[in-house]
């Protein structure tokens, strides 16, 4: 006799079916059903995105397995945010935009189902917040709080967040490696984490990863009165860097840099705001990071913000602008989340 077994997917943040339903955080979501008993090609998974307010989630072991039953756990840690713009001061005619975030870190693993506990507390941390900064006072962006664990048995880690504007440069955001976080800019481009993590940029675009599915690109870093530079690709399941916000000088403005793409999906990176905001990372179809947010643009008279990283990306760096002006704000990081993934 057949059954029904539900393909379960829970997520951190709230969904919208047709705006008709609406589901809160963590709820349940029934997305599919098939008929007949559970079979290696018709596995149950679930996934888990962090968003404020659900930034822990519970898997609970299905039940009915065979002792053959397998787990795969995919985690991609939270992204750095971006900086915030710079503004000017007296005698100051160069100022950067802020430089992007660092991409958070991917690793997967599969365990025999019965070696697992009966339930497993999941951290899915938001992405780290872009620096907002006041009127003559910009704002580094920051690392994520947490990584993103599947209990104490696998983590994934979080990138680093990129430095504010300034008068010379400003250090892009270094990405998560396999074994260590990213490392926030300053001046100079953060170190990538340790296995992997590619380096944030110093006046130039973000440092690749040298891992190709561990490894998380570096944040664009800024150059003083100069288009904002690129945040770096991925060149597998990590998240990219985010791009940096535009420059600024007495006479010029610039655009902001646009976000890291990934190389192995064929995926163009968010552009850079042209006399506007960074566009926001996107995320790929399937079971791996996102896309870099892209740098906002200078403007003497105005200020815009760089994009929020899509899952696991840095956000975008904050565009510069005048004395008088509050400086562009640096886009958040994208969030960290976890697929799980259970057999017969």
């Amino acid at each position: 006799m057949s059954r029904l077994v539900p393909n379960i997917e829970l997520q951190g943040r709230a969904e919208r079916d047709g705006g008709a339903n609406q589901w809160l955080p963590g709820q349940p979501i029934v997305t599919a059903t098939r008929r007949g008993v559970l079979t290696n090609s018709e596995a149950i998974t679930q996934k888990f995105v962090g968003a404020p307010g659900a930034l822990t989630a519970t898997w609970t072991k299905p039940s009915n397995l065979s002792p053959n039953s397998t787990t795969t756990v995919v985690l991609v840690g939270p992204g750095g945010g971006g900086g915030g713009g710079a503004t000017s001061g007296t005698g100051i005619t160069n100022i950067s935009g802020g430089a992007g975030g660092g991409g958070g870190g991917y690793i997967t693993a599969t365990f025999p189902t019965a070696s697992l506990p009966a339930t497993v507390t999941i951290g899915t941390p938001v992405g780290g917040l872009g620096g907002v900064g006041t009127a003559g006072a910009p704002a580094a962006g920051a690392n994520a709080l947490n990584d993103t664990t599947f209990g104490t048995l696998l983590t994934a880690f979080r990138g680093g967040g990129g430095f504010n504007g300034a008068a010379t440069t400003s250090g892009g955001g270094g990405g998560a490696g396999t074994s260590a976080a990213g490392v926030v800019g300053t001046s100079a481009g953060g170190a990538g984490g340790a296995l992997g993590g590619g380096a944030g940029g110093t006046g130039v675009i973000g440092v690749v990863p040298t891992l190709a599915e561990a490894g998380a690109g570096g944040g664009g870093g800024a150059s003083a009165g100069t288009v904002g530079l690129a945040g770096a690709l991925s060149y597998g399941k990590g998240g990219s860097g985010g791009g940096a916000g535009g420059g600024l000088t007495n006479t010029t403005v610039s655009l902001g840099g646009a976000g890291g793409g990934n190389a192995a999906l064929q995926i163009t990176g968010s552009a850079g705001g042209t006399a506007a905001a960074g566009a926001p990372g996107t995320n790929p179809t399937g079971m791996t990071a996102g896309t870099g947010g892209g740098g906002g643009a200078s403007l003497v008279t105005a200020s815009f913000a760089g994009g929020v990283g899509g899952i696991g990306a840095g956000g975008g760096g904050g565009g510069a602008t005048e004395a008088a002006a509050v400086p562009g704000a640096g886009g958040n990081g994208g969030p960290g989340a976890c697929w799980v993934i259970t057999t017969s």
